[in-house]
């Protein structure tokens, strides 16, 4: 689907859009600036912990290095580790078929989903790589369907993506799809703030 059929009826600074959510919201992130990225990352999983909502967060890398990183933001992760409010997750890379993908993607949500009552927050993707067209086509899939199941997830997403590992032959696709998946979008540059847009579809 085109984005013609999008019209932004908000465009905020990342942190003001970040700071403002308080309701069940499905949003993306595209970066080229991973120091900026985690800094809203972690802001979005910080707000959310302070209003008692059981936070996800899906990396590709080790539990303690982002643990680690966590802390140097300032976020308490005794306090919440031990209420059972922060959770990370940890995936590997899924490679095969587009449906091989997709079909394990899907298994992971659920089982998160069913592990970690509402309310929540979630921060990150399941399909870790985007730069192969199976990869690429079974994250288009995946997003679409998640997002028109949204409203059952019962809390908000931020998912996160960055923009120089995107498969070059169907990034103009993948970009429009994504971005018609979601109900805002965040754009991270190098230089500059970025900005978010709140669409209505």
């Amino acid at each position: 689907m085109g984005t013609s059929v999008l019209a932004a009826t908000r465009e905020l600074e990342p942190l003001e859009y970040i700071n403002g959510i308080n309701k069940p919201v499905h949003s993306v992130m595209f970066y080229n600036d991973e120091i900026k990225s985690r800094q809203i990352e972690y802001t979005f999983i910080l707000n959310g912990l302070k209003k008692e909502e059981r936070c996800i967060y899906i990396t590709d890398e080790s539990t303690n290095q982002i643990a680690a990183k966590m802390k140097a933001y300032g976020i308490n992760l005794e306090k919440f580790f031990d209420k059972k409010l922060l959770h990370i997750y940890q995936l590997q890379k899924l490679e095969g078929s587009t449906n091989y993908i997709l079909n394990n993607a899907r298994k992971i949500i659920e089982e998160m989903v069913n592990d970690i009552k509402p309310p929540r927050r979630a921060v990150g993707r399941t399909v870790r790589d985007t730069t192969t067209k199976s990869g690429i086509l079974a994250d288009i899939k995946l997003e679409e369907g998640f997002h028109e199941s949204f409203s059952s997830f019962n809390g908000a997403v931020l998912c996160i993506y960055p923009y120089k590992q995107i498969e070059p032959s169907q990034k103009e696709r993948w970009m429009t799809d994504i971005i018609y998946n979601h109900h805002a979008s965040l754009f991270i540059p190098t230089h500059g703030s970025g900005k978010a847009l709140v669409f209505t579809h």
